[in-house]
C-alpha cells in the first residue's frame, strides 16, 4: 500500500515516508505518519493508519500537538531522509567489509 502512494504523491517525500516505517526511529515514523496525514484525504489516511496499527489516533489523527503545515512536515521528512540514506549506506559498507574479512 505504501509503495502505491509513492506513485500518487510527490515521489521523494512519499518514498522516504514509506521507508520510515521499516526503521526503529520512532520520531521519523511519526513524521512520516504526519506527512501522510497532511497530504491524504482523511478517509484514506484513516485506512492507512489502521493498516499500520497506529494506536495513538483520535478521530483519524495523531493526538500529540497542533497540526503543522504540509510543507513544514515535507521539509523535515526530506531532511531526515538524507540521514536514513546515509545510515543505510553505512550499514551496507560495514556489511561488505565484514564479509570481506571472513
Amino acid at each position: 500500500m505504501l509503495c502505491l502512494l509513492t506513485l500518487a504523491l510527490e515521489r521523494e517525500p512519499a518514498g522516504i515516508a514509506a521507508r520510515a516505517f521499516a526503521t526503529d526511529d520512532a520520531h521519523l515514523r511519526g513524521t512520516a505518519l504526519e506527512y501522510f496525514e497532511t497530504v491524504l484525504p482523511p478517509d484514506l489516511f484513516g485506512a492507512l493508519a489502521r493498516r499500520l496499527s497506529v494506536g495513538r489516533l483520535s478521530a483519524g489523527r495523531p493526538s500529540a500537538g497542533p497540526r503543522r503545515a504540509a510543507s513544514e512536515v515535507r521539509d523535515e521528512l526530506v531532511k531526515a531522509g538524507a540521514t536514513v540514506t546515509m545510515s543505510l549506506d553505512e550499514v551496507r559498507r560495514r556489511l561488505a567489509a565484514a564479509s570481506e574479512d571472513e
